[in-house]
């Protein structure tokens, strides 16, 4: 069965229609959603600001420590701050090391063994 020409266009205006409405009722769920979110930011910031008129200072929350404290220097930070103390005295001592065992790199010498 053939529509004619009017049934035709009353119907595509009809789904064009049904469409239009589902859309529009997207956009205003959309909307009250977002209006929402935005009425509870403006009363967060508005409470904000009454406690700045009043001077009301409000403690952070201080952040969770990720681990235990220390004591002393960690095994890797020894090893480093050996190794920089190595390079120092090799620079200022060259030819004395710790390892061999001597008290002192300073040599010392009596005026009487100069002659």
């Amino acid at each position: 069965m053939r529509l004619t020409p009017e049934e035709r266009a009353k119907k595509t205006n009809d789904l064009r229609a049904a469409r239009l409405a589902a859309k529009n009722a997207e956009r205003r769920e959309l909307y009250k959603k977002q209006q929402e979110k935005r009425a509870i930011k403006e009363k967060a910031q508005a409470f904000e600001d009454l406690k700045a008129m009043n001077n009301v200072r409000t403690r952070s929350n201080p952040k969770p420590s990720k681990g235990k404290p220390t004591i002393g220097y960690s095994a890797s930070n020894r090893k480093w701050k050996n190794k920089r103390h190595e390079r120092y005295n090799a620079k200022t001592w060259p030819g004395w090391r710790d390892s061999d065992g001597i008290q002192s790199p300073v040599i010392t010498f009596k005026k009487d063994n100069d002659k």
